[in-house]
């Protein structure tokens, strides 16, 4: 996976969340990505959570003062996992990021 200004789009069709798992703690493990911006947003909430709370964790030991953005497939995902997340983490839907760039151009 490479990484572009710390920014990783991931297919869960190329991969299993287990695989996906595995290759961000071992990115997060083998740089500095202090602040890394994950996009999920094709995973369903099922997998979206499968990756979610075990990466927040990893990087939360690694980096405590870190940051973790996601992006994910809509509000309802987001709603309902945005209490369980640790303080380092933040979710993103993509039509919030497409209204941050409209008001910018």
């Amino acid at each position: 996976m490479p990484i572009t200004k710390n920014y990783l789009k991931i297919q869960p069709y190329k991969q299993t969340t287990t695989e996906v798992v595995e290759r961000l703690k071992n990115l997060i493990l083998n740089n500095e990505c202090e602040i890394l911006n994950i996009d999920l947003g094709n995973f369903n909430f099922i997998d979206a959570c499968k990756v979610i709370a075990p990466i927040s964790a990893y990087h939360f030991t690694k980096y405590k003062n870190g940051k973790l953005n996601f992006f994910v497939k809509d509000e309802t995902v987001k709603k309902i996992l945005q209490p369980m997340l640790l303080k380092n983490v933040s979710l993103e839907t993509h039509e919030e990021e497409s209204l941050k760039v409209s008001r910018l151009g």
